[in-house]
């Protein structure tokens, strides 16, 4: 899995991500149609990695991982 290889050091690191992020998606799309896609990916309990630049981004995000119970990123 090269995104878990990137981002982490190659310890246990590794494999918690690769356990976390095993069924995830990324979306990149303008703020509102993006979040819609997302929330749909999450409804179906994927995990998702946020991105953006919203000052609330990371709220946002942590508010649908709470909804649909799966796991998220946030990167700003």
């Amino acid at each position: 899995m090269i995104r878990a290889k990137l981002l982490t050091d190659g310890t246990a690191k590794q494999a918690e991500f690769e356990r976390l992020f095993a069924k995830s998606k990324v979306e990149i799309a303008e703020l509102e149609l993006g979040l819609g896609i997302t929330r749909a990916f999450a409804k179906a309990k994927y995990n998702v990695i946020f991105n953006g630049l919203e000052k609330d981004g990371n709220d946002t995000a942590a508010k649908v991982a709470r909804e649909f119970q799966i796991n998220y990123l946030f990167s700003p």
